[in-house]
């Protein structure tokens, strides 16, 4: 989709945007319940008030993301995603999954 974007409250639920390239990307209050985001590049993106709920992050790089612990990941898919200790998910729906922790997780 691209760099630098710029998509406040867009609703992406149920989209398909494997290996999508949403690098330093505003998802502030986006909505991508049920959207397919495998392998998609989030770094440096702004996840505040973000909604993950069901969808697909396997192999999703998620490495600096900003604001991640508003986000909602409740039934998000993690497998295999990349995110590290610059990665704040303190505060973040996980339900009924536990909240994950720094390095490469699956």
């Amino acid at each position: 989709i691209g760099t630098n974007g710029k998509f406040r409250s867009v609703d992406f639920s149920g989209a398909n945007l494997a290996g999508a390239i949403l690098q330093n990307a505003d998802l502030t209050s986006a909505r991508f319940a049920g959207a397919d985001l495998t392998a998609a590049i989030l770094i440096g993106a702004d996840l505040q008030n973000a909604n993950f709920v069901g969808a697909d992050l396997t192999g999703a790089y998620l490495l600096g993301v900003k604001n991640a612990g508003s986000a909602n990941f409740i039934g998000a898919v993690l497998s295999g995603a990349y995110y590290f200790q610059e990665t704040e998910f303190k505060g973040a729906s996980f339900l009924p999954f536990d909240e994950p922790e720094a390095g490469k997780e699956g």
